[in-house]
């Protein structure tokens, strides 16, 4: 969870590559939540796309914290 939650850092070039992410198909999971929830509950598709924009926005919040400009 480390890896996901920092802003990503460039990565010098002398480096070898770390393992991917287990959070890499994260992105794919924020559009298809909301799809899903969609087709199972009944106005689910709204509920979703607003509990995850909160999620973002807590994270956009800690990373301004967390690290300053």
């Amino acid at each position: 969870m480390d890896s996901f939650l920092p802003p990503r850092i460039p990565e010098l070039s002398h480096q070898e590559p770390k393992e991917p992410s287990p959070f890499r198909f994260g992105l794919l999971l924020l559009v298809a939540l909301p799809i899903l929830a969609g087709t199972i509950f009944e106005n689910g598709s709204s509920v979703m796309v607003d509990l995850l924009l909160v999620i973002i926005g807590c994270l956009i919040l800690y990373w301004s914290i967390e690290y300053p400009w």
